[in-house]
């Protein structure tokens, strides 16, 4: 039997020890915001979000989507590690981001798992088309665990990743002094804009992630008002759906990653392909990011633009 089978019998079974760990995460308080950002988890807009972006012959498509999951199916999701507690939900509902990519035939799909406050609980990442690769990264208390599968020839590439035979294993320690805050992951921006608090943002917003050589800093600066052009298709619950267009009220962000304390490579940040500064025009009303403006790989330049948005 393969270790990513092993793994995924070892899930915590033990219906007491649930109850317990329910018991102890789901109380008042329990949970802190990341970074104190000024955010509303009740308020959560589930959306299927589609952006696009051109340059040349290049066509890059991605799609976003936010949801809660209830509390057992996020634990069908979140892998037990052997002999080790990883981080439990804090609530009776886990925030899912669901990201799908595609570009130049290599295409990517990724899912991450948060607690209400932004805290990562666990993400993983498929990628196909070119030099597939199946990673998860699972959080605990004080480290993460890493496990990568690829195929280890091309019938194997044709087949789904759990066919895939080809493993490898990683623990990677957490500083001892790292942010007292949870640690998040790029991909839990959506989320966290979504459910953000515009009249309580300061200036300046840190948040940390995880990386294999120690902590990122991700810094947000709010840059205040701006006027964005639009032009995308949006969907509501009652089924209206009609076209947006023309300028709308947004609010700037600019991105930036740098090491957290001499730790971590910054240069590996990596936010939807973006490298480096990114900028994010986020509409206020609808809790949704309209543009994303930065430099991605082989691309070059390039601006994201949101051109659907169905709203749940």
């Amino acid at each position: 039997m393969d270790v990513f089978k092993i793994n995924l019998q070892r899930r915590i079974s033990n219906p007491l020890i649930w109850l317990i760990l329910g018991c102890l995460s789901i109380c008042p308080g329990a949970s802190q915001a990341v970074d104190n950002l000024p955010i509303q988890p009740e308020k959560l807009r589930s959306a299927d979000l589609q952006y696009q972006a051109r340059k040349l012959f290049i066509t890059a498509n991605t799609r976003v989507q936010l949801s809660w999951q209830s509390l057992p199916q996020a634990r069908e999701n979140l892998l037990g590690v052997a002999d080790l507690m990883p981080l439990q939900p804090d609530s009776e509902k886990v925030a899912l981001t669901q990201i799908e990519t595609s570009v130049l035939g290599r295409n990517t799909q990724i899912d991450a798992w948060m607690n209400p406050n932004g805290g990562i609980l666990q993400i993983s990442s498929l990628r196909t088309g070119r030099k597939e690769r199946y990673r998860r990264y699972r959080y605990l208390q004080d480290q993460v665990y890493s496990i990568k599968r690829f195929p280890s020839n091309n019938q194997e590439s044709q087949q789904d990743w759990s066919h895939w035979s080809k493993i490898g294993e990683d623990y990677y320690s957490l500083p001892g002094d790292k942010p007292s805050v949870p640690l998040m992951e790029p991909e839990g921006l959506f989320y966290l804009l979504n459910i953000l608090d515009w009249s309580k943002v300061d200036s300046q917003h840190r948040l940390y992630l995880f990386d294999p050589d120690g902590i990122v800093e991700l810094t947000l600066k709010f840059l205040g008002d701006s006027q964005t052009e639009v032009d995308y298709q949006q969907k509501l619950p009652d089924g209206s759906a009609q076209r947006i267009k023309g300028k709308v009220a947004t609010q700037e962000i600019l991105m930036s990653a740098s090491p957290w304390k001499g730790t971590g490579q910054a240069e590996n940040f990596d936010f939807l392909g973006f490298k480096g500064t990114v900028r994010l025009f986020v509409d206020p009303q609808k809790q949704v990011v309209v543009l994303m403006r930065g430099d991605i790989d082989v691309i070059g330049e390039v601006d994201v633009r949101l051109k659907n948005a169905d709203f749940k």
